[in-house]
């Protein structure tokens, strides 16, 4: 949804007449008027253009405007993926892989994903990631996950970032490198993911890849601990605190708020006030 709004505030940048009614239909589709805009987009997408196919794909996918449809949104990705739209070619992997419209089918899948992830298109990579590091739906290369990982966290996706922590951290297809693994951890644990930051915690608690630091260790455990009820890592934070100081202590609770108070995931991925390390 939120590339689909990226790509369609673009498109209204740079529309050019070659298809009548496409900047029209972007205009209502953003202003949340998806009765225009699917009257402005089926002419233009019956015409060829793949941005109203692909439009049109994810009104019937979300149930944008008309009730949701998963065969008519796979119709409408397919005629958009056919012309080579990256982000079609993503969502029909999406549906082959959890049976959305079409029965299950991981072949099919895991083709869709990489046609998407060849033009540089981050969550197919990460799915491919996925796919080959769980080894069900293709079978297990952590050299081919590790490959896709690393193209999907250059782009800045969390869940990429974090494994490639993992698998540096556990050897999976790399030398273990547990400098490597904290810096992968901390990137992602920047932009909110939860396992990221119970990985960075851990590691600052015990030195793994960085220096031995309470203070970051107990900061990030309690963000952790913020968003779900853990009886260990309230034990963990526990043994921390008797080896803090009062100040120190109060110090990690400082940042913990701060970082609790910044939601948005721009602000987790631009913030970073662990530069210096506690005391």
């Amino acid at each position: 949804m939120k590339k689909l709004i990226t790509v369609l505030t673009l498109l209204l940048i740079t529309a050019s007449p070659a298809f009548a009614g496409l900047k029209e239909g972007a205009e209502a589709y953003l202003k949340g008027d998806y009765k225009t805009a699917l009257k402005e987009f089926q002419p233009v997408a019956q015409l060829g253009s793949p941005i109203a196919q692909y439009a049109i794909g994810d009104m019937y996918f979300n149930g944008f405007g008309v009730k949701k449809n998963y065969a008519e949104a796979y119709k409408w990705y397919r005629k958009a993926a056919k012309h080579g739209l990256a982000e079609a070619q993503y969502n029909l992997g999406y549906m082959y892989d959890n049976g959305l419209g079409k029965a299950k089918d991981h072949k099919k899948a895991v083709m869709w994903y990489r046609r998407a992830a060849m033009q540089g298109y981050a969550s197919a990579q990460n799915s491919l990631g996925i796919i080959y590091f769980e080894g069900r739906k293709a079978p297990k290369s952590y050299s081919k996950a590790f490959k896709w990982f690393s193209k999907a966290a250059k782009q800045g996706v969390a869940e990429s970032q974090f494994n490639l922590g993992l698998m540096y951290q556990r050897g999976y297809g790399v030398k273990k490198d547990y400098t490597k693994s904290a810096g992968w951890f901390r990137k992602a644990a920047y932009q909110g993911h939860t396992d990221a930051q119970r990985a960075l915690g851990a590691a600052y608690a015990i030195g793994y890849g960085v220096e031995k630091d309470f203070v970051l260790a107990y900061t990030w455990l309690d963000v952790v601990n913020s968003k779900q009820d853990s009886k260990k890592i309230k034990e963990i934070m526990d043994d921390l605190k008797g080896a803090m100081t009062p100040a120190q202590l109060t110090e990690a609770e400082r940042l913990s708020r701060k970082f609790r108070a910044k939601k948005k995931e721009s602000i987790w991925r631009t913030m970073s006030p662990f530069d210096t390390p506690g005391k």
